[in-house]
């Protein structure tokens, strides 16, 4: 009679919600919030001022924004560096 072939087990399920996409399963990255310069441990806002984690980078991008429309000194690629520092603090 030929053997019973063994089944493997199903894989683990992700977790999606999990905050640390690395896999490392450490805490979450330190921040410096750009309003008060609390470092954070983690969140998506300053624990001191509530500032949110990307704030910084927003206001740069909108003040880029600002004195291009005004016609000043923003430039297409001082806009561009905003847009993209603002994509990968995201």
């Amino acid at each position: 009679a030929p053997a019973a072939k063994k089944r493997k087990a199903p894989p683990s399920p992700i977790d999606l919600t999990a905050e640390d996409s690395d896999g490392g399963g450490g805490p979450p990255a330190a921040w410096t919030c750009a309003r008060c310069t609390l470092v954070n441990s983690g969140g998506d806002a300053c624990n001191a001022c509530a500032a949110p984690r990307n704030a910084g980078v927003q206001e740069e991008a909108d003040a880029a924004l600002a004195r291009r429309l005004q016609g000043g000194r923003g430039s297409q690629e001082e806009a561009d560096a905003a847009l993209a520092r603002r994509l990968q603090a995201e």
